[in-house]
């Protein structure tokens, strides 16, 4: 079993409420812990097709940056791997 961690800079109330334990029964890779958060946060775009959807603006696993790049979508999650997803949000108005 791989164990995940996810942190990152948004909150979903019922989705993604961070940092969150991920567990995989078998070997997995970036795009499928992305694929789990795309569906646990339907506002937001996290997966499209085969790359990075338009919502996903840094992703650093272990405290090293990645750039939201295809190849690294292919990258083995190791357990206790670290991942930090930032996605990039427009900003609000208010006063």
């Amino acid at each position: 079993m791989i164990r995940v961690e996810v942190n990152g800079n948004f909150y979903v109330k019922g989705g993604f409420e961070p940092p969150v334990q991920v567990k995989f029964k078998e070997r997995a890779s970036l795009r499928d812990l992305l694929i789990f958060l795309d569906r646990k946060c339907g506002s937001l775009e996290i997966v499209k097709g085969d790359g990075f959807g338009s919502d996903v603006w840094r992703i650093s696993i272990n405290g090293k940056e990645e750039l939201p790049v295809s190849d690294i979508l292919k990258k083995p999650l190791r357990d206790g791997d670290k991942v930090y997803v930032e996605v990039w949000m427009d900003p609000l108005g208010g006063g």
